[in-house]
């Protein structure tokens, strides 16, 4: 093993290397999801990755941090030589004289406190951010939607933020009902669903960049990409679901009362209009818009016993 590699500090900077390299692994993944000509969508896209590396960048400066504070380093004895021609033009270009107290200072070392300057000080405008996200529209969404559920003895229950969040999220709720569904079942399921009724959908789907409604073939492309690809799912596949599961489904929501789709399968299934009636009896799932910085979201719930 090289001194290299045996070297604590070098260890945790090759970790740190290959974090930033897996980092930019997944944002460029965030950068797919984003749709052509959806600004908003492209905003919320950087807004997330700027998220995510202030987070990583600052837990990397603490961690140097706290390496640093417990194997401080030591500094050699610098030997003076002799002075000459020779040596007074290499020590004039690496060395200054401090006009305070007449000590000699590296320009190497001014260096070094300059930069570490400049990381204090974006280090401290990060967590200044992160205060003040403390009271931004993230975090008040999600202690809405936490006191909604609580009302109702229920918890959320995370969903990877990956396309497949609406699907994934009535995966665990057809599990908690004893039905195996997986999300390619369900995608498959909605798009059938579609395609079948094509005359009932096509009037809430429009292309992203003109704002029309779509063609043949762009009606083809959408659904071959909702069955086949990560592509997001939204409220005309919550529909889908619905009618091809003959299930309610709940999504409950920071801003404003709960939506429930499917409400003609209420009586079929034995639910009532009571929130805490018919809660094993419909799919529920939570809708955040502001929970990641792709900004819409679907979790699923669980009961709190």
């Amino acid at each position: 093993m090289s001194d290299e590699e045996s070297d604590p500090k070098e260890l945790l900077l090759k970790t740190h290397r290959k974090e930033k390299k897996d980092l930019q692994g997944k944002i460029q993944l965030l950068k797919k999801t984003s749709s052509k000509g959806d600004k908003k969508k492209k905003k919320e896209i950087l807004e997330e990755i700027a998220s995510l590396e202030a987070e990583m960048n600052l837990r990397h400066k603490n961690e140097l941090a706290q390496f640093e504070e417990s194997s401080p380093d030591i500094c050699p004895e610098v030997e003076t030589a002799p002075v000459t021609m020779g040596t007074f033009i290499e020590e004039e270009n690496d060395i200054e004289e401090n006009n305070t107290g007449g000590e000699r200072v590296s320009k190497a070392q001014k260096r070094r406190e300059k930069k570490a300057a400049k990381e204090k000080e974006r280090i401290n405008e990060i967590e200044k951010q992160e205060e003040e996200n403390q009271h931004g529209a993230r975090n008040l969404e999600a202690a809405k939607i936490k006191e909604l559920l609580e009302s109702r003895d229920l918890l959320l229950q995370e969903i990877p933020s990956n396309g497949d969040c609406l699907f994934a999220g009535l995966v665990h709720q057809l599990g908690l009902r004893k039905l195996e569904k997986s999300v390619k079942d369900l995608r498959k399921a909605a798009t059938d669903e579609i395609r079948g009724n094509s005359d009932d959908y096509l009037p809430f789907l429009s292309h992203p960049v003109t704002g029309e409604m779509l063609d043949q073939e762009q009606f083809d492309k959408y659904c071959a990409d909702m069955q086949n690809t990560p592509a997001w799912g939204g409220q005309v596949e919550l529909r889908a679901l619905s009618q091809a599961l003959k299930l309610p489904i709940e999504v409950v929501q920071a801003d404003g009362p709960s939506m429930v789709v499917g409400e003609e399968f209420k009586m079929l299934n034995g639910a009532s209009d009571d929130d805490g009636g018919d809660g094993e009896k419909r799919l529920v799932l939570t809708y955040h818009r502001h929970a990641y910085g792709l900004g819409e979201h679907y979790n699923a719930v669980k009961s709190k016993s």
